[in-house]
């Protein structure tokens, strides 16, 4: 079913507020790896589209922050790492590490290290697959129809 008004706002809001970790004192360092098919997936009309990937780069050209970009074609020649879904892998400041998922409007903390290794393991197994910096940026800029 349709989320509720408020619902929908209570989840902007905690988007809104994860958006500020990027400017934290001490400045994190975050690595985001996006699947390219929702670089392709239109929401909203072409202006929509267009200023989200230029947020994108945007965000990519912060000294704090890697933006890969996961091929298209990552499955091709064996199992496509990213096929489970999204994660977030956390550490903390005291250097706990964590998980936190969100699977269809829930959201899950793993603290379990057996757990967080496994996930840290197939992170990296999704990273080997993504494309370097420089081609993620390239690639977003071109869907955004910036001369590259």
């Amino acid at each position: 079913p349709p989320l509720s008004d408020q619902r929908v706002e209570e989840l902007v809001q905690l988007r809104m507020e994860r958006k500020a970790l990027f400017d934290r004192e001490p400045v994190p360092m975050i690595e985001i790896i996006i699947d390219e098919s929702v670089l392709h997936r239109v929401i909203g009309d072409e202006e929509i589209m267009r200023d989200q990937l230029l947020h994108l780069a945007q965000c990519a050209g912060r000294r704090n922050v890697t933006l890969l970009v996961l091929p298209l074609d990552a499955g091709k020649y064996g199992e496509y790492a990213g096929d489970r879904g999204s994660m977030n892998l956390v550490e903390t400041p005291a250097h706990e590490h964590l998980v936190y998922l969100e699977p269809q409007d829930e959201s899950m903390l793993i603290s379990d290290p057996a757990k967080v290794s496994t996930y840290a393991q197939r992170y990296a197994m999704i990273r080997s697959q993504a494309l370097g910096p420089r081609e993620s940026l390239d690639l977003i800029e071109r869907l955004a129809g910036v001369a590259v």
